[in-house]
């Protein structure tokens, strides 16, 4: 709502006077005839402007009310949360008696080696005014020529000059390469033409991996970053220190014999038992092949050989047409 008031008035006044003088008197000298008179007056004006904007009170009620409708609702929401959550677990045991069981766990990395070479070299010239003139080193006395004034001589030096300074680019290390500005043509003399060396390269070696990358130009800077993986190497190492004293560790290699003679008991089961398969099938191949003498020396070996590794029964297998056969015996 907005409402505006303004007055104005204003008043005025004035006053006149006059005085006339005509010839009319009569006396010795003459006839005078003189009037004075005073007129006055008063104005006086009055504005009044009034502006009432008593509307915008009640539609803005209005607009109030109309907003503030009331609606009722019956809204039911239901949420269901699900989340699963899988955990593995390892029960790792250790065998070693007297020793400790470590595990060392190890985080792969991975190393970036950045090499920042010099490979070429580029003369600009501007004035301020034009653009950038750019050359190649072999060009450069072209370039003199153009951009330097007389005396003479100037060009010479400043070549001279900018070939020294070339010179003098060192690598990362420190050291200085001469041979990485070469003349262009060995005839000419040394100002005419250089250029740079393409063949040039430099090497760089890893101190930590001992690994070698070659790179044309001269090597400036060179730096190595290890950046972590997600990778994880486990390896298993036993303790050195011993946990024994020496008749815990006296009963331990006592169990350790123990086992072993119960190994080379039955190594020795398993060798007798190969001997008598042999044997058996020695036996088999002589009647296979009714050698009757051989059968004989085998009957006279079995009756001289030891009871504990002679066979505990030979039955009889073959009978020969002649009435010759092998007896039964214990």
């Amino acid at each position: 709502m907005s409402e505006e008031q303004s007055s104005t008035s204003a008043s005025g006044q004035n006053t006149d006077y006059h005085a006339e003088i005509s010839g009319g008197a009569s006396c010795a000298w003459g006839h005078v005839e003189a009037s004075a008179g005073v007129s006055g007056g008063t104005n006086s004006s009055r504005e009044e402007f009034g502006k009432s904007v008593s509307s915008a009170t009640s539609k803005h009620a209005a607009k109030a009310s109309n907003n503030r409708n009331v609606e009722i609702k019956n809204a039911t929401e239901s949420r269901t949360e699900m989340e699963k959550q899988s955990e593995v677990v390892r029960e790792i045991e250790n065998i070693n008696i007297g020793r400790t069981l470590n595990f060392v766990f190890r985080q792969m990395n991975q190393e970036y080696i950045t090499l920042l070479h010099l490979v070429d070299v580029r003369l600009g010239y501007t004035d301020g005014i034009d653009p950038v003139r750019e050359v190649p080193l072999y060009e450069m006395d072209n370039l003199l020529k153009d951009v330097i004034a007389e005396p003479e001589g100037s060009v010479d030096a400043v070549g001279k000059a900018i070939l020294a300074e070339l010179k003098l680019i060192t690598d990362f290390k420190g050291l200085r390469h001469g041979e990485f500005v070469v003349p262009a043509d060995e005839n000419n003399p040394p100002i005419a033409r250089f250029r740079i060396n393409k063949d040039f390269t430099s090497e760089y070696k890893d101190p930590a991996t001992a690994t070698k990358r070659k790179v044309p130009g001269i090597i400036v800077s060179a730096k190595s970053m290890v950046m972590r993986t997600s990778d994880v190497v486990v390896e298993a190492a036993i303790g050195e220190s011993p946990a024994l004293d020496s008749y815990a560790e006296g009963l331990q290699n006592e169990e350790v014999r123990s086992k072993r003679l119960t190994n080379d008991r039955a190594e020795l089961e398993n060798e007798k038992l190969r001997l008598e398969s042999e044997r058996n099938r020695l036996l088999l191949n002589l009647v296979g092949e009714k050698d009757t003498s051989l059968l004989k020396l085998y009957t006279q070996a079995l009756a001289a050989a030891p009871v504990d590794s002679a066979p505990k029964r030979v039955i009889s297998i073959w009978e020969p047409a002649n009435g010759v056969r092998l007896k039964e015996a214990e």
